[in-house]
Parts: structure tokens; sequence; C-alpha cells
């Protein structure tokens, strides 16, 4: 191709990488919303909708209906960036309530923001014949951005919709509470308030540092693995660290009194070639950890048969550790798994 030239061939593929790469980031910054939603989707509507919650009659459970969700959503042509959560519960009446909350992940001012709760409530009143309640949660920096209601007045016809809008910046001047307040969703809102603070290169040692100290923050509640497990994951998400720091991290978890039940990122790090040693060692002390908590102290055979595993056989361990049930479902997986994943010193 001369010089000058436009090659249209990599404008395109330019362009479909582009679509690609916006459609992971979008889909990166769903998946931890939606999980912790639907793990601890009680105490978030206590801690940011304490009305609401206090109306539900909990005792008889929630229906997450995400899939009825998705088939209404192919057929909409909003094309906007939301994480959706529909939820069906029962009153203390004993009506039936079906609540919608958007999570808006842009961080932009997004004048249709309010028409669009419009229309997905609309549509999911048309669709499923049910009152909808509608709530959003707006993570984004722009402090004058706090959309809640939708109005469209004509000669005759008028309509007003308001609906029930949390803004997640409005937090920062409320710390203190933050970390005392016992409700899950109170750290989840700490570690979205420190991920949007702690942007940046410049301030990668800050985040890593936040970042112990929410996981430390987390340990402490001691809550349920389910909870935990979401919330971990969540933090772990939105507070990404250059591996060297990652490692660091996960260096004090493995040596730290930081008990979690999960290795998430540990596997992302230890990947990297040329810390096959640290690796190892840093997987073996998280796995011991993890069985000890789960099950009670190991028996000192059990201990030295997982110590003896080499790095592939830790690897398989910690990837269906919390498939396991009690010691004995350890016991036999290494009598499974032995002949493949002993180091070569022990054999």
């Amino acid at each position: 191709m001369q010089k000058g030239e436009y090659d249209m061939s990599q404008a395109t593929n330019k362009t479909a990488s582009n679509k690609r790469k916006q459609k992971q980031k979008h889909q990166d910054q769903d998946s931890p919303w939606k999980k912790v939603l639907g793990n601890i989707f009680d105490p978030f509507l206590a801690f940011h909708f304490p009305i609401l919650h206090r109306t539900i009659d909990w005792e008889r459970g929630y229906e997450q209906l995400d899939t009825e969700l998705a088939r209404l959503k192919r057929n909409s042509a909003t094309g906007k960036r939301v994480v959706d959560k529909l939820v069906k519960v029962f009153l203390l009446d004993g009506q039936e309530q079906w609540i919608l909350i958007h999570v808006e992940v842009q961080s932009y001012r997004d004048q249709t923001f309010a028409e669009r709760m419009f229309i997905y409530n609309y549509l999911l009143r048309h669709r499923f014949k049910r009152p909808i309640e509608s709530l959003a949660i707006l993570t984004d920096s722009n402090r004058k951005f706090r959309p809640q209601s939708y109005q469209e007045k004509l000669t005759i016809t008028e309509t007003n919709f308001t609906f029930g809008m949390v803004k997640l910046l409005d937090y920062q001047s409320h710390w203190a509470e933050l970390e005392s307040d016992a409700n899950p969703f109170a750290l989840v809102t700490m570690a979205w308030l420190k991920a949007l603070e702690l942007k940046g290169p410049a301030k990668d040692q800050l985040r890593l540092e936040w970042k112990v100290q929410l996981v430390n923050l987390l340990e402490a509640r001691r809550l349920s693995i389910a909870i935990a497990d979401a919330i971990f994951e969540f933090i772990d998400w939105i507070m990404v660290l250059p591996d060297d720091m990652e490692l660091d991290f996960q260096e004090r978890l493995a040596k730290g009194k930081i008990l979690m039940p999960y290795v998430s990122s540990l596997e992302r790090v230890f990947t990297r070639k040329g810390l096959e040693q640290g690796r190892q060692e840093g997987t073996l002390g998280v796995v011991l950890r993890l069985l000890n908590k789960r099950f009670g102290p190991l028996e000192s055979n059990l201990e030295q048969q997982i110590s003896e595993l080499d790095i592939t056989g830790l690897d398989k361990l910690s990837d269906n550790l919390l498939d396991f049930t009690s010691k004995a479902d350890v016991d036999n997986w290494l009598a499974a798994n032995k002949n493949e994943t002993v180091t070569t010193d022990s054999k």
C-alpha cells in the first residue's frame, strides 16, 4: 500500500476489534455487579432502600427472574449498558411484587437514562402484567448527574414516572458510617468508592493498600461463604493491580491473617513465567489455610500429602477446593490424583 492510501480492510478490522474490546469492557463491568447483587439482594435493599425492604416478607424468600428479563431485552433497542436484575418478592400483606434494579455503569452524563428506566418499567409491566418497582444505582463520578424521574407533557396527555435512585458518590462524606455498618453492602459501597477514587498508575500503591484493608474488613465480618465470595470477587475485579503488586497482595493473603474461602485472583498472577517457586509456595500456603479454615486443623499425614503436590497438583486442588464438603473429599481427591501430581523430590 502506498503512503497516503486508506486501507479499508484494516479500518474494518480495527473497528470490529474495538467493538469486541468495548463489549468485553462492558461485560467486565457488569459481571461483579450482577454477582454481588444476586448474592446479597436482601442486604442491598436494606442498605440502600430500607423503606421498601421493610415491606417485604423475607421468610418467603425471593426469586431472581433474570431469564425473563433477558427475553425482554433481546427485543429491546435501547442499546445502552446497564446491569439489570429482576427479582420477585412477596410483601408482608401477601401481594406479589416484582423489583427491577438498574445499575448504571457508564461514567458520563446520559440524558436518556430516565427515559430508559421508564421504557423498561412499561415493557415489563406490559409483558408480565405485574406492577414493577424500579430502582437505579448510579456508580459514576459526576455529582450533578442524578436522574430520578421522566416527564413528558403534550397538549392534553402527561407522563410522570419517578423511580428510586441511589448515588454511590454521596456516601464519600459518610465513610465512618460505612466502616461501622454491619450490612455487607456497606463494604461493597466502600470498595466501589475507593476504586473510583484510586484510578490510574500514580495511585497503584494506594490501591494495593486499600485492597488489603478492604479484604481485612471483609474477613473481620465473618460472613457466609457465598456472600463473602461475591464481595471478594467484586473487590478483586474492580481494584485491579499491576502484576508485581498483585503478587504482593497474594503473598499477604498467604502469609498474613487473612483467611478467605477462595483464591479468585491467585491463579491470574501466579501463572506468569519465572515465578514458579514463589507460585508453588504461595499456592501451597493459601490452599492449606483454606482447608484448615473449612474443615479445622488437618492431620499431619494429610498436610504432608498436600505439601508433596507439585504446582500442577496444587492448581488442580485449588480448582476443586470449593466442591469439597469434608476432609474425606480431600482424601479421596488426593488418592485419585497422587500418581500424577507428586513433586519430583518426593517420588
